[in-house]
């Protein structure tokens, strides 16, 4: 079954449409469809040399969403797909802005045995924060790690790195202390 408003998809094996109520809930083997605001960093489009609006895909086994708040709740097997990195959970919420006549991913939470890839590099937490304009994710608890293929292994309180380019900010404190394992030249 598939429903879609503006640009947003929503395919799933059983969906429940609440006009009245404004909301959404799917049977398993969800897979939604958005737009994420233009990268701050990034390429713009050739024929208007603006920045482009990019793709983002979210599955997983059940969605709930709610047009107030403009909240998404996704649950089971969260596997959120943009267009180089993957981030897996166990829960997802992601909130969403309108633009015009169309709805972008604005952030998503996500929790429980997070995992993020990306090429060359992999990291893990309990808990993340995405903040789609700038590709910015915030990862913590467990301690949170990462491991980068080029420059080593690194963990602390609480990892900020970016999908656009290779930033990573660490925060250690007096309960996580900052770890950093790195390659020297062979």
């Amino acid at each position: 079954m598939r429903a879609w408003r503006g640009t947003d998809v929503v395919e799933s094996t059983a969906l429940e449409i609440l006009r009245a109520e404004r909301r959404v809930s799917s049977g398993s083997q969800v897979l939604t469809s958005h737009l994420q605001p233009a990268a701050a960093v990034g390429e713009a489009s050739v024929k208007t040399n603006k920045p482009q609006a990019r793709p983002a895909t979210i599955r997983a086994d059940h969605l709930e969403y709610s047009d107030q708040g403009r909240k998404a709740t996704y649950r089971g097997h969260v596997r959120l797909q943009t267009e180089n990195t993957t981030l897996e959970a166990e829960r997802l919420d992601a909130f969403f802005t309108e633009s015009g006549k169309t709805t972008e991913l604005d952030r998503a939470i996500a929790d429980g045995n997070v995992k993020v890839t990306q090429p060359g590099r992999r990291a893990t937490g309990h808990h993340a924060q995405y903040f789609s304009a700038d590709g910015k994710i915030v990862l913590s608890g467990g301690p949170p790690s990462i491991y980068d293929a080029g420059k080593g292994f690194t963990s602390g309180q609480s990892l900020t790195f970016y999908s656009h380019d290779d930033r990573l900010l660490v925060s250690g404190g007096e309960e996580s202390t900052t770890i950093s394992r790195h390659r020297i030249g062979q």
